[in-house]
């Protein structure tokens, strides 16, 4: 049993903020995409009783406390609740399509989320790999990926176009 007053590493798995309140305690922890934070065992005891505290500590929060997580209701076979981006980056370009699957399947949300972020902004060329994210949430990682060229390009393209002037002229 890991004691209340144990710190422990919480690492917001997305790169997305991540907030919870404790009301009762005063306490607010706003997670910056990918941030570790120490946090008490305790606190994180009391995150994991309030409304939604389950959610976060098993899809987005990974509490790199083994017991800690099995306490939390993470099964002990969900090796995807450990990953870093880097894993997802593996994953993406160098694992295998199965790999890649019991990810999409059994990985916490958070992962989930990532997995779709990473292979637009990695712009992976494995068409298996899009489909099977096509098929286990939906997003359409080929349209994603041209419609991201396409907002480079247009930004782009009003950038050159934009005239350069003074705000400001020395007669006023």
């Amino acid at each position: 049993m890991i004691k209340d007053s144990a710190i422990i590493n919480v690492r917001n798995m997305t790169n997305q903020t991540v907030v919870y309140k404790i009301e009762e305690e005063n306490i607010r922890k706003k997670f910056a995409g990918y941030e570790t934070k120490k946090i008490a065992a305790d606190e994180l005891r009391k995150l994991y009783y309030i409304p939604g505290g389950q959610e976060l500590l098993r899809e987005y929060l990974c509490v790199e406390n083994e017991e800690l997580a099995k306490e939390f209701g993470v099964p002990a076979d969900q090796v995807e609740y450990y990953w870093t981006q880097a894993d997802v980056d593996n994953v993406l370009l160098n694992g295998s399509l199965e790999e890649l699957e019991d990810a999409l399947e059994f990985g916490p949300l958070g992962i989930i989320d990532v997995i779709q972020d990473r292979a637009v902004a990695l712009k992976i060329n494995d068409l298996t790999k899009r489909d099977a994210i096509f098929r286990f949430t939906g997003a359409n990682i080929n349209n994603m990926i041209i419609n991201s060229e396409e907002d480079t390009e247009t930004k782009s393209a009003e950038q050159a176009n934009m005239p350069r002037g003074r705000r400001v002229s020395r007669n006023s």
